[in-house]
């Protein structure tokens, strides 16, 4: 170009789908594949709201066994739907012909993934970007996503922010109990169920995939941008070099994401045990996020 301006763009978007054509299954049990199963796909019960109250706790288990779920049931627990309406809440036989009241809630591959790069320059100086992401993915973290749940059934791996102490209470708090003394401490409008320190206990409201808690790991991230300037010729070759350029680079220095603060929606878990976690790669707990690194080159031609 006349004025030395040269610029480039580049978006790419591409997707996938696999489906389960042939696998021997003959009573079609969840638990494995199936033929028709998409791969992905995330088996779990219909929640819409916590236990608020004790009439609404009482009423319900009134009309409805839970026992397959767990044995007792406080305020602040997970209100599993009976979406079948046969008075119980289960998983049937856990076969694609008697699935109870599960049903796919959400698929954990990444769909839609996508890439925006572009670049301009003008007078010796450059600029260019890169961003990646993904426009579907869902993830149920279980109890071992320390985390994502914050609370613990062991204590000593509880991971607290902010955003954990919106859990369930409906007790006036006192000086060793709750976070506010008295009536200050009750919180039923709860985002998080009832915390637990009894393994049993806290099962239950963790280690079936549902709605409630489905999370939502599309994302986007601003993974490089770079700004340089080349010295012009007339420099160069009082250097005999053929080309010399500086220039400063940035890593990972956004991400959009719905997923709670200091979840990496790019890599969420460490510890790849054996993806037995819907939605992750590995035993529950998780990274805490991609580091922004920042680089300073020189380079240098002959």
């Amino acid at each position: 170009m006349e004025n030395g301006l040269s610029y480039n763009l580049g978006i790419s978007l591409y997707d996938y789908k696999s489906v389960v054509t042939k696998y021997f299954n003959p009573t079609g049990t969840l638990s494995t594949w199936y033929e028709g199963a998409e791969v992905g796909d995330i088996w779990g019960y219909t929640v819409n709201d916590l236990f608020r109250s004790q009439e609404d706790l009482d009423s319900y288990l009134s009309k409805v066994d839970m026992t397959h779920i767990a044995a007792n049931w406080n305020t602040g627990d997970l209100k599993y739907e009976d979406i079948n309406h046969d008075g119980k809440v289960n998983n049937g036989t856990n076969t694609i012909g008697n699935h109870g009241d599960l049903s796919v809630i959400g698929n954990d591959q990444p769909h839609y993934q996508y890439t925006i790069n572009g670049g301009v320059s003008y007078k010796g100086f450059d600029f260019s970007m890169l961003w990646r992401g993904v426009a579907k993915k869902d993830m149920y973290f279980y109890r071992g996503s320390n985390i994502y749940w914050g609370f613990m059934g062991g204590w000593w791996e509880s991971c607290l922010t902010p955003e954990h102490l919106d859990y369930f209470r409906d007790q006036p708090g006192s000086k060793y109990s709750g976070l506010y003394e008295g009536d200050a401490n009750i919180n039923t409008d709860a985002y998080w169920p009832r915390p637990y320190l009894n393994n049993t206990e806290e099962a239950k409201n963790k280690n079936h995939a549902n709605t409630r808690y489905l999370q939502n790991a599309a994302y986007l991230r601003l993974q490089n941008v770079q700004l340089g300037y080349s010295f012009p010729r007339s420099i160069t070759s009082k250097m005999h070099l053929e080309k010399l350029r500086i220039y400063f680079s940035g890593e990972n220095l956004l991400t959009f994401s719905k997923l709670p603060s200091g979840i990496d929606p790019v890599a969420p878990v460490g510890f790849p045990t054996g993806g037995e976690f819907f939605g992750t790669a590995g035993s529950g707990r998780l990274t805490y996020g991609a580091d922004r690194i920042y680089s300073i080159g020189l380079t240098v031609t002959y």
